[in-house]
Order: structure tokens, then sequence, then C-alpha cells
């Protein structure tokens, strides 16, 4: 009899016993985290330490996330991992084709549900380059597009030398502005910097001289800077009568009276050149011609 009441009384102190672990397994299990990496930490009490949570991967409207805490045992480093669950949706944006719009998530794209498609509003021209398209402000969708098919009005001149000009697609409200360009440069307006001529539109067109060896390739306008000096750098030479038949050019700078002029804006026939003996070698427009044997200056 003593045993068996032994043995009952040794059965009911296991039952209270588990009893009184149970709560805490659930506790834990209710938080969500997984067993620990390694059962048991390297501290005296063999309990693990939990640091802060660290997210591993965020969670979105459409997939869960995963967190991580780590045990702050020196020496340890065991972990475990939970499960953040899916974001609510953000029913805030709009989406469309051209049937018309409906409400999605904001962050996924996701459509509302039950959300009806609604016709367009507010209805915007935008130009994309050559294709002119018709945009919701609401959804941004585009609705209708066409090429571009803009009718410049050569006869009025606009602002800045622009003259302007319109779509002619029926329904689009795009405008536009055309640069004015000059269609015959007047020799008579053309200063040493800019040539001057008149568009269709009659604006005046003033653009700056493109000076190539002195003379602009736009306009023939000649450079007509008084040249003052010349500094020659490779003024010492010797030349082949045989091998430089063709001439060999000098590197020189062009000085007016207000100091250095750039080499190509200056002409060079403006300069005199010349030569003590030009039967021995001659100079034209900078470049040195030899003839026989000799030296010359």
């Amino acid at each position: 009899m003593r045993t068996l009441t032994r043995k009952l009384l040794s059965l009911l102190l296991a039952f209270t016993m588990v009893c009184a672990m149970v709560p805490a397994a659930m506790a834990a299990d209710e938080e969500g985290w997984s067993e620990w990496s390694k059962p048991e930490c390297v501290s005296a009490g063999k309990q693990h330490t939990p640091g802060t949570a660290e997210i591993i991967t965020e969670a979105t409207c459409t997939e869960t996330g995963t967190e991580q805490e780590t045990c702050t045992v020196e020496g340890c480093g065991a972990t475990r991992t939970r499960t953040i669950e899916k974001k609510e949706h953000n029913f805030s944006k709009y989406a469309g084709d051209k049937s018309g719009h409906w409400t999605v998530c904001a962050n996924c794209g996701t459509r509302k549900p039950d959300s009806p498609t609604t016709p367009h509003d507010a209805l915007k021209w935008d130009a994309e380059g050559n294709t002119h398209n018709q945009i919701c402000s609401t959804c941004n969708a585009v609705v209708d597009s066409h090429a571009a098919a803009m009718a410049w009005d050569k006869t009025t001149v606009g602002s800045s030398g622009q003259h302007p000009a319109t779509c002619t697609v029926s329904g689009c409200t795009i405008k536009g502005s055309e640069k004015c360009t000059a269609t015959f440069w007047d020799p008579n307006k053309a200063t040493t910097k800019n040539h001057v001529g008149t568009c269709e539109c009659g604006a005046e067109v003033s653009e700056e001289h493109n000076f190539v060896n002195g003379v602009c390739s736009i306009c023939d306008y000649k450079n007509k800077l008084p040249i003052a000096a010349v500094s020659i750098k490779n003024g010492n030479l010797t030349l082949d009568v045989d091998d430089d038949e063709d001439g060999v050019s000098l590197s020189y700078t062009l000085y007016s009276d207000t100091g250095k002029t750039d080499p190509t804006s200056a002409t060079p026939d403006s300069v005199e050149w010349s030569s003590t003996n030009r039967n021995v070698a001659e100079v034209k427009n900078g470049r040195v011609y030899p003839y026989r044997v000799g030296e010359t200056t």
C-alpha cells in the first residue's frame, strides 16, 4: 500500500511539473520565435539572453518578413527568428488603361477588391518627343496619342526669337515655338562678333561668327581686326629644296592693338610677308617655299 502511495505521489509531482512548464512553452509559441540555433548557451545558467531584434527581410503587402534575435552572451552567437506579418494594403492610388481607372495599393499595385472602373477625368495633353499624349490627371494613363503635327506661324514674331506653333490634330491643345532662323545674312549688318539676318517671320536673327582662317564659314565675313604684330614660333627653319618644295607653314600668333588674337579669327593675308632674298626662299600667307641653297630672313 505504501509503495502504491509513493508511486501515486511521484506521478502527481511529475504531472504538476509538466503543467507548470506548459504556460511558459505556450507563451514562447505565442511570441512566434523559433528554437534557438544552439539549444544551450555558454553561460553558467545555460540560458540565452536575446538582444534587440534585427529585421532580415522587410514585410510587404504581398510577402511576410523575417526578424532575428542574437544571444548577447559573449562567445555564444546563437540566433532565433520569427515571421513578420504582411503589411496592410494602402489603397490610395489610381491605375488605369484607356477604358478608365480604379483604386490600387500605393505600395504593391494590387487592385482594391470591388473597386469599379470609372471614366477618366481632367484630361491633359503632354508632348513626349514627336508624340503628343492625352493623359488622365487622376491615374496618369495614356488615353490617346498621335504624332506631332505642328503648324509653325512664321508670320508672327514670338518672344525671345521664337515664332509660335500649334498642333493641327483635332482636340490637341499643345502649343510650341520654333527658334527663328535667318534665310539671308545681311553683310551690311555684320559685326566683328556676329552675323545678322532676317527670319521668315520678320524677326532679326544674330549669331556668332564661325571663323576659319579669318573668314566666317556661314556668312563669309572677313575679320577686319587690324594686325599690329606677328610672333613666329618656328622662325629658324632649315628646309630641303627637294623635299620641301610644297612649302612649310610657319607657326605664328597674330596680335592686334589690344593684344593677342585668335589665329583662326584673323586673316593671314592681312599680314605682309617678305623675304630678304626671294631667290633663296619666299613666304606666302605664312608658308615658306625654298627655291635654292642659301639663307634669307
